[in-house]
């Protein structure tokens, strides 16, 4: 099965990532840095954000190098916050796509520290520059 992750149709992001901002840190946050432990912040870019070149840049190198590294997108929700994260953790370096999303922190699921969060392995990864934006095309296989 393949499938495509576009990172170019984004809105509001969350957090802030080392901009001297102090910002509460979410769930999102929180799973991204587990997976990627000590790696590499690549910061967040949030819509009509100026940083988008830094960002991709960031990803591209260190995903090109295999080096631990995370990073964070806003995504547009009708009712709650959302965001979509990419994290690569360290050996043996396994790439993850993070999906975040408020309402799945509601109610008793408020005290799991990753709550809202849906984690998805990408395997073989393909990364490509698209407009301001970057395509990461992921090649999993399924078996039942």
């Amino acid at each position: 099965m393949r499938y495509r992750i576009d990172l170019l149709a984004t809105s509001v992001i969350v957090a802030a990532f080392g901009m001297g901002l102090c910002v509460a840190e979410d769930s999102l946050d929180r799973r991204l840095r587990a997976i990627a432990r000590d790696g590499v912040n690549c910061g967040e870019w949030t819509e009509g954000g100026q940083n988008r070149p830094a960002v991709n840049s960031c990803i591209s190198k260190q995903l090109g190098s295999n080096r631990p590294f995370f990073a964070r997108f806003g995504v547009s929700c009708e009712d709650s916050k959302c965001a979509v994260g990419l994290a690569l953790e360290p050996a043996p370096g396994s790439l993850y796509v993070v999906h975040f999303d408020s309402q799945g922190c509601l109610g008793t699921k408020s005290s799991d520290p990753f709550c809202g969060t849906v984690l998805e392995s990408c395997r073989r990864p393909k990364l490509s520059q698209v407009g301001s934006g970057l395509k990461l095309t992921c090649e999993n296989e399924y078996q039942f």
